[in-house]
């Protein structure tokens, strides 16, 4: 600052104005620039989930279009939506809607992101799904901390709670487990990319949820921008478009 001011003391007098207008308006342009480098940190749960990189990468085209950059801060499912309740991080990937009154400092942006068929995955398992009673005869798996099954789960069903959706899977092929509840977009993919051709769905979904972008209070100024933008992703074919490339390239990367 100090060498540009001495810079324009050295220049004529019409130069000068000229320059220092110049110097004026790229200084009222730097908090726009500021903004435009701001960062949102955004809670989500830990591990690798098709469903989770999707809306990851929606969200975060969504906050560069406002001007924005999100950065991920992965945590176990409780205390990921209670770091971003808290205000640690200024929100959270995606929950459904109905989170209920725990979380009073969690605003949604209300445009669904993503709706999730919780199915009923098995080997060589068939019966009617009928609500959750279905599975209360048999061992069921899951990825842990996913709060709309460990809701739903009635006492005394046998549960294991996984790390990994893959791990899950694997358990089932070999008989280790005999169901496995989980999204059915994700669940299809990893027994997909896993090669287990002999893993089914059973129908109906034991529940349908819709997912939502959350943000903390303090950043409840960022809801109504990220509702136009959301919206017009929709509106283009964007998210679907993001959800094509998930899956190939999730496929494509076989183990």
């Amino acid at each position: 600052m100090l060498y540009l001011c001495y810079a324009i003391s050295t220049l004529g007098s019409h130069m000068k104005k000229l320059v220092t207008a110049i110097a004026f308006s790229f200084l009222l342009l730097l908090p726009c620039i500021n903004l435009y480098a701001e960062t949102v940190v955004i809670s989500t749960l830990e591990g690798e989930n098709p469903a989770m990189i999707i809306v990851e990468r929606v969200m975060k085209e969504a906050y560069e279009r406002i001007g924005m950059k999100m950065e991920l801060k992965k945590y176990p499912s409780r205390r990921s939506i209670m770091t971003a309740n808290r205000g640690q991080v200024d929100g959270e990937l995606i929950r459904i809607k109905q989170i209920g009154s725990d979380y009073p400092n969690l605003i949604p942006v209300p445009v669904e992101i993503m709706c999730i068929d919780f199915v009923v995955f098995t080997k060589d398992k068939q019966f009617n799904v009928k609500g959750w009673e279905s599975i209360l005869p048999y061992s069921v798996d899951y990825l842990g901390g996913t709060l709309v099954i460990e809701k739903n789960l009635i006492d005394g069903t046998d549960v294991t709670s996984v790390k990994a959706l893959e791990h899950a899977f694997r358990r089932l092929d070999i008989g280790w487990t005999d169901v496995v509840v989980d999204g059915r977009f994700s669940g299809q993919l990893i027994a997909k990319k896993l090669g287990l051709s002999s893993i089914k769905v059973l129908e109906p979904p034991l529940i349908s949820v819709s997912g939502y972008h959350y943000v903390n209070a303090k950043n409840k100024s960022m809801v109504e921008p990220l509702i136009t933008v959301l919206q017009k992703m929709k509106a283009e074919g964007r998210i679907n478009e993001i959800k094509e490339q998930v899956t190939r390239e999730f496929l494509n990367n076989k183990k």
